[in-house]
């Protein structure tokens, strides 16, 4: 059976957003009668196009779970900043000693 290729019944969209993906999957399979990889690979597609859509980066909002927030790490200027303000300090407070 053929899956439509751009409706996805509202509970198993509400499912999936919800982070409950199984849920979405068993749901899905109820609806159109499809199997588990069709019914799987229909939900990774959409979340592929939802992804696409949103704003930010894509990489970034496919790899995080429902309700996690993003780790902010220093990024290469900043711990070349950080380092050479350690050598400064080194460096001024060896000349004063």
């Amino acid at each position: 059976m053929a899956l439509p290729s751009n409706t996805l019944p509202p509970e198993v969209v509400d499912a999936w957003r919800r982070g409950d993906h199984i849920e979405a999957i068993k749901r899905l399979r109820q609806a159109t009668g499809v199997g588990l990889a069709e019914a799987k690979a229909a939900l990774d597609a959409f979340d592929g196009r939802t992804a696409r859509r949103a704003s930010g980066s894509a990489a970034t909002k496919g790899t995080l779970a429902p309700g996690e927030v993003p780790s902010s790490r220093p990024g290469t200027w900043t711990v070349a900043l950080m380092i050479l303000a350690v050598v400064l300090a080194v460096w001024l407070y060896s000349a004063l000693a």
